[in-house]
């Protein structure tokens, strides 16, 4: 729950945060920063908004499919049981009532 939750908050701050890391890499490594280098980065970043969205999706479904297959693993690779069926001490009887009251209403 508390991956889940982290993944969301990812997902609606990806842009913001993909922006600036962008921007401020470009102006760590001398880029300056005008309109005409701008606009046009901005402009794939946006194209570029619905792969980047969907990667921590399909990270958390991995995640799940994981969790999946080793849950499944574990229970195929599980012991046989050798009895299914145990006797009743009762004998023949499957259900004994003692001093027991039953009423019946008719709707």
């Amino acid at each position: 729950l508390f991956w889940r939750s982290v993944m969301i908050v990812i997902i609606n701050f990806q842009p913001a945060i993909s922006s600036f890391v962008v921007f401020a890499v470009a102006h760590a490594l001398g880029d300056p920063i005008r309109p005409e280098n701008v606009f046009p980065t901005l402009a794939m970043l946006n194209v570029l908004r619905l792969p980047m969205l969907s990667f921590p999706m399909a990270l958390a479904k991995a995640i799940d499919l994981n969790v999946s297959l080793t849950r499944i693993g574990g229970f195929l690779s599980a012991p046989e049981k050798d009895v299914y069926l145990r006797r009743s001490p009762l004998g023949d009887t499957a259900i004994e009532l003692k001093s027991v009251t039953c009423q019946y209403y008719e709707a």
